[in-house]
């Protein structure tokens, strides 16, 4: 069973219980434009712990080629998945 939990609309007390927890961050950057998805990318990335994953939805042509170097550069791991002729999603996992 997965349960996603938007950590924004926690307290800090709740925040702490839940460390033991794996977090699954989802951002579906299909309407936005290079250099949003990376940018957006980068603030939750921050936030994300080990174990954690991402799932990043992306359409435009300069995030898809700039978000797999930055994660590269940085020694993310991650899997690429085709979704449609238009559209990938990036499986970040730390």
């Amino acid at each position: 069973m997965l349960i996603v939990i938007d950590s924004r609309k926690l307290d800090n007390e709740t925040k702490v219980l839940i460390d033991n927890f794996i977090m699954l961050y989802e951002y579906d950057a299909t309407e936005d434009c290079c250099p949003l998805p990376l940018v957006k990318t980068r603030q939750i990335l921050k936030k994300m712990a080990w174990g954690d994953r991402c799932l990043v939805k992306i359409s435009d042509s300069g995030s898809k080629i700039n978000m797999p170097q930055f994660l590269t550069k940085q020694g993310f791991t991650f899997k690429v998945t085709p979704l449609t002729e238009t559209i990938i999603e990036i499986d970040i996992r730390t």
